[in-house]
């Protein structure tokens, strides 16, 4: 990732950190590693030749929980850590 796309999801993350509550965004992590925990599943039950199916979901359930992640640590204070 170059510079300017590293700067501009930065801003987004910190978009939505402000956007949203705490509360709110550690829900939505736990939807997303629900949904990232059932595409690993199907990723393990399924044949080799069916793998390439899964493996788009599985990556985009990644990018979902690591979004998720982001802005929990921007919204984060240090007395919270």
């Amino acid at each position: 990732m170059d510079k300017q796309s590293y700067e501009s999801l930065y801003i987004n993350i910190k978009k939505i950190a402000e956007f949203y509550n705490k509360e709110n965004r550690q829900n939505q992590l736990i939807e997303e590693m629900v949904e990232l925990t059932q595409a690993i599943l199907k990723l393990r039950r399924t044949d080799i030749q069916q793998k390439d199916n899964f493996k788009h979901k599985f990556l985009e359930e990644i990018a979902d929980v690591m979004v998720c992640l982001d802005v929990i640590w921007e919204q984060l204070e240090e007395k919270d850590i």
